[in-house]
């Protein structure tokens, strides 16, 4: 690769991986059915999905919360 490359298209690309990396979440467990809530900044929220095959949360633009923001999820797990 030339040094004088632009990397203009190179650092975006890196930009949108990492932005990736932080819109989805995993869980610890398998949450019961209808009981799975999600809080941003202490309030509650439903822009999100849940995959049920990786136990995880993931927040889609424009929804995905600002930088700093305090993620709180909470969940029944079945006994």
């Amino acid at each position: 690769m030339d040094i004088q490359h632009d990397f203009y298209h190179l650092l975006g690309d890196i930009g949108d991986s990492l932005i990736s990396l932080l819109d989805s979440f995993a869980l610890a467990e398998t949450p019961v059915p209808g009981t799975l809530k999600v809080y941003v900044d202490n309030v509650e929220t439903t822009a999100y999905t849940f995959d049920s095959a990786t136990r995880s949360i993931k927040f889609y633009a424009p929804n995905l919360p600002d930088v700093g923001a305090e993620i709180k999820v909470t969940y029944k797990i079945e006994k």
